[in-house]
């Protein structure tokens, strides 16, 4: 059968910049071709395409089957992509990734075009439910699907098993991609393009925000990483890799044989991998270092104590000093610091302990780099269950059913983006406290021309009025500046 996979941009318009080439398109394309199927990918990134380009392109192509992956963020651009190929093709339509895996039911009650949910891990999902489909069997026995019945019953098969050995699944399918095409995205500094690469898969941290909390950790062999790293390098030129790994350093066996391996090969790489700071000493991060790691992230999240045992982060703040010292001392090319802010529980006091803790780890080196972000709510996380108790979402929020937040005029969310925003502390208390204790004024007086420029309404600029109310008379401003 003829396969298409499809990755589209966000709200149809034309896109500038490649992005890099999907490593669950590349797993999966590899398993179906291995079985005798022809696979054809649609990644509108990659080709700048518009949602009408994107659509004639399919249509064109005519696949049996279309896979639809897509984000949280870009989820309604898909389902109308699904909706007017189905009308007009008639394919089966398969639906899979983060978003649809955690929405599953909705997404089949709500998306009548939709014929299966692939939940989860989609190798070998997929592969049955392709053939079972090209042969014209009963799918009612592949596990890890959710779909509608002939009774109009949504029915959710039992989860498959997740892959314990992911050395037995073949390489992506490299050779379906234009490398080329992907060459617009860098690393700081770099003028070489990059190219992902994954050594493991699940965290089994327990982080409330995040929809991969809890998941079994599996690793590959370091030798096979390597070999595909050497691969990369000697095949397409690649010198410079982004490991994403949700956390890199978890197993700090599965790290240090990776790294010798890179150091006993010789191998002149440079690479960014994400770490926790309790995972991670001195020691270990020189030898990183010294095996071409040039980038590292840590997800910090909070300067309060309390509200880092809150989330389950459950990390000390002299690890979050001792890990960003350490890497600012070993002069990594860029030490990434990011927190969140809105985050259940929360106050000012303990964001006041945040902003204290991102100053002060800023001064570390010019090589450490602090963000922060607005808390989101994603499906299938901790968070959101707090949300719908809370009142911030309703207990019968519908993902797929098309609703825009107005509080996503305060930072550079999408509009159907949920904030976690709590009653007692409003996202607009939150940016006027940062911006009187946090950013500089000729920072805020450009972030505020950026905010001016995406005034859409008069509710927009209503909200926008009232941060630059509180940020002038300290209406929301409780706790004490920030020295």
């Amino acid at each position: 059968m003829k396969i298409a996979f499809v990755d589209i941009p966000n709200f149809k318009i034309e896109i500038k910049k490649a992005n890099i080439p999907s490593f669950s398109f590349g797993y999966l394309s590899a398993i179906l071709e291995n079985a005798g199927h022809e696979v054809f990918l649609l990644d509108s990134n990659r080709w700048f395409f518009s949602y009408k380009k994107s659509y004639n392109k399919l249509i064109d192509e005519k696949p049996d089957i279309v896979c639809f992956t897509s984000t949280s963020e870009n989820r309604f651009a898909t389902i109308d992509l699904i909706k007017d190929v189905k009308k007009r093709l008639g394919s089966f339509i398969i639906v899979g990734g983060s978003h649809f895996t955690f929405t599953a039911e909705d997404a089949v009650k709500h998306i009548n075009e939709i014929d299966a949910v692939v939940r989860n891990e989609g190798e070998a999902t997929l592969l049955e439910l392709v053939n079972k489909i090209a042969s014209g069997e009963d799918i009612s026995y592949v596990n890890g699907i959710t779909y509608k019945g002939s009774d109009g019953k949504i029915i959710s098969n039992q989860d498959r098993q997740i892959i314990s050995d992911l050395d037995v699944l073949p390489l992506p399918a490299w050779h379906l991609f234009d490398l080329d095409l992907y060459a617009n995205e860098r690393l700081p500094g770099q003028k070489d393009k990059f190219i992902g690469i994954l050594s493991s898969r699940g965290c089994p941290s327990l982080c409330s925000f995040c929809a991969n909390a809890a998941r079994v950790l599996r690793l590959r062999n370091p030798k096979k990483v390597v070999d595909e790293i050497e691969l990369f390098q000697k095949k397409f030129g690649y010198r410079i890799f982004k490991f994403y790994d949700d956390t890199m350093t978890i197993s700090k066996k599965h790290i240090e044989a990776i790294c010798r391996e890179i150091l006993s090969r010789k191998l002149d790489i440079v690479w960014s991998a994400s770490a926790r700071v309790d995972t991670v000493n001195r020691e270990m991060l020189s030898l990183m270092k010294n095996a071409g790691c040039r980038f590292i992230n840590f997800g910090i999240e909070s300067g309060s104590p309390r509200i880092l045992k809150e989330i389950k982060k459950n990390i000390a703040i002299e690890e979050i000093r001792q890990a960003i010292r350490y890497s600012a001392e070993l002069k990594f090319e860029m030490v990434s610091a990011y927190f969140m802010v809105s985050l259940p529980g929360e106050t000012l006091a303990d964001i006041n302990q945040t902003v204290i803790l991102m100053k002060e780890l800023k001064n570390y080196g010019k090589n450490v780099k602090v963000t922060f972000t607005y808390t989101l709510i994603y499906p299938g996380t901790e968070i959101e269950k707090i949300a719908k108790r809370q009142g911030i979402l309703a207990e019968d929020f519908s993902w797929n059913t098309y609703h825009e937040f107005p509080s996503h005029i305060l930072s550079n969310s999408v509009p159907v983006m949920p904030y976690f925003e709590q009653k007692e502390l409003r996202l607009i208390s939150i940016k006027a406290f940062l911006a009187k204790n946090y950013f500089s004024y000729i920072y805020n007086f450009k972030q505020v021309l950026k905010k001016v420029i995406r005034i859409k309404n008069i509710n927009d600029l209503y909200v926008l009025s009232k941060v630059a109310m509180n940020y002038l008379f300290k209406k929301s401003v409780n706790s004490k500046p920030v020295l």
